[in-house]
């Protein structure tokens, strides 16, 4: 267990850490999509330590994963939220926690994919994405 696991988990405001790490890693998310290169990467690294942490306390679990690697995690508070992360990102504790609750979980696919290529040719010019007005 890495150092920032260590200090947020299991602790006696478990309650309000918890909080804290979701908010954390929901703005770190958000930071990482409006950068590039490593600062990128090392924003989801971040990410993954913070949602490694809350996999570790049980208060995420799995609910979906995509072929791709990725995994849809129940965040266990309330209200309830969800956030996705790729497997491979994870500590390897927290793989190891995922990979038990994984024969469980059925495997999810963008709506996009499961259906046929002709209706979604169809739908895409029956419904124009939206343009913006420019003033």
């Amino acid at each position: 267990m890495c150092p920032l696991e260590r200090a947020f988990c299991s602790d006696a405001n478990s309650g309000q850490n918890h909080k804290t790490i979701i908010h954390a890693a929901r703005e770190v998310n958000r930071l990482a999509k409006l950068l590039t290169g490593q600062v990128r990467e090392a924003a989801y690294s971040i990410k993954a330590l913070l949602v490694s942490a809350l996999i570790l306390d049980n208060v995420a679990v799995v609910n979906g994963r995509s072929e791709r690697g990725i995994v849809a995690l129940d965040i266990l508070t309330d209200p309830p939220s969800q956030i996705h992360i790729k497997l491979s990102s994870l500590t390897s504790e927290a793989q190891a926690v995922i990979a038990d609750q994984l024969p469980n979980v059925r495997a999810v696919t963008p709506l996009r994919q499961r259906l046929d290529p002709g209706l979604v040719g169809g739908l895409s010019r029956a419904f124009p994405a939206r343009r913006s007005c420019a003033a």
